[in-house]
C-alpha cells in the first residue's frame, strides 16, 4: 500500500482518509498557500490526490491544456500558485465534472479550477484566453439583469468585448428566421429577477436587524 511504504518520521506520508501527514504538509514543497486555504474553506483537500491521472484521461479538453487536471492539482499541492494561476487550463475547463466523477478520492477537481479562476480574477492576473473571460462576464451580466439567457444581448456583448464581429455571422440569419434567436428579452424574466433581488435585500435587512437585536440583548 502507498500509505504503508511511504513513511515520514515513522508516520505514513499519505492517508486515504486524511491526505498528507500534517508534518509533510509543512515541508518546503507543500507550502500553505492562498489557493490551498481557499480550497480547504470549500471542503476540498487536494492532498488526497495520489496522481492516478483518471481525471486527465477523462477530460475532453486535456489535449488543449498546457497543464492537465492532474498537473493543476499537483501544482497547488506543491505551492506553485503562480504556475497554476498562469495556465490556460483553468480557463478551458467547462465544469462538466467528469474529472470529479472519476476521482477515486472524491476530490472536486472541477471546483479546483473554479476557485483558481476566481483567485486569478482577485489578483488581477490576465487570462490567457480573453474570449473566455469576456463570455463569463457577459453571461453573468446577462443573467443578473434578465434572470435567464437573452441570446441576442449576450452575442452583442461578447462581440463588443472581443471586437470579433464576423465570427459565425453566417449562422445568424438562419437562426433568426427559425426563431432560435429573439431580438427582445423575456419581460417575465426581467421582472422576476427584480422581484427576486427585492426579496433578497429584504431578507438581508431582516437578518441584520435580528443580529443587531441579538447583540443588544
Amino acid at each position: 500500500m502507498f500509505s504503508e511504504c511511504c513513511l515520514w518520521k515513522g508516520r505514513p506520508m499519505f492517508s486515504a482518509s486524511e491526505g498528507l501527514n500534517p508534518v509533510v504538509s509543512l515541508m518546503p514543497g507543500f507550502r500553505n498557500t492562498e489557493s490551498r486555504r481557499l480550497l480547504l474553506e470549500k471542503g476540498i483537500n487536494v492532498d488526497l490526490c495520489f496522481q492516478c491521472r483518471k481525471c486527465a484521461s477523462g477530460c475532453w479538453a486535456s489535449d488543449l491544456m498546457d497543464l492537465n487536471p492532474t498537473q493543476i492539482v499537483h501544482a497547488v499541492r506543491l505551492g506553485l500558485d503562480d504556475l497554476a494561476l498562469g495556465s490556460k487550463s483553468i480557463w478551458l475547463c467547462t465544469k462538466c465534472a467528469t474529472c470529479t466523477a472519476r476521482c477515486p478520492q472524491g476530490v472536486d477537481i472541477a471546483k479546483v479550477s473554479f476557485v483558481l479562476r476566481s483567485l486569478a480574477h482577485r489578483r488581477g492576473i490576465p487570462s490567457k484566453l480573453p474570449s473566455v473571460t469576456a463570455f463569463d462576464r457577459a453571461f453573468a451580466r446577462n443573467m443578473t439583469i434578465f434572470g435567464r439567457v437573452y441570446e441576442f444581448g449576450l452575442i452583442n456583448q461578447l462581440r463588443m468585448a472581443t471586437r470579433n464581429f464576423r465570427q459565425d455571422s453566417e449562422l445568424a440569419m438562419p437562426m433568426i428566421f427559425k426563431g432560435k434567436i429573439k431580438f427582445l428579452p423575456s419581460l417575465a424574466g426581467f421582472f422576476g429577477m427584480r422581484r427576486l433581488k427585492s426579496r433578497a435585500k429584504a431578507c438581508g435587512k431582516a437578518g441584520e436587524r435580528q443580529a443587531k437585536e441579538g447583540l443588544d440583548s
